[in-house]
């Protein structure tokens, strides 16, 4: 019992990394999914790369 106690905070700590790591990665993603479309049509990449010219802002379905 005492061998599962002594693993217990070592496994918190490693779910704690990975909540934190799921939550900066949804961060980036929002982030680029909101001025991506900007960057590219300020470029001027929409006729070279007209797959990433389809990226629209997540909170602009919605309004």
């Amino acid at each position: 019992m005492t061998r599962y106690l002594k693993w217990l905070p070592r496994l918190a700590e490693i779910l704690a990394g990975a909540l934190l790591a799921a939550i900066f990665a949804t961060f980036l993603l929002q982030i680029g999914s909101r001025y991506l479309p900007k960057v590219i049509s300020g470029l001027g990449l929409s006729d070279t790369l007209p797959m990433l010219a389809s990226v629209e802002p997540l909170a602009g379905r919605w309004n």
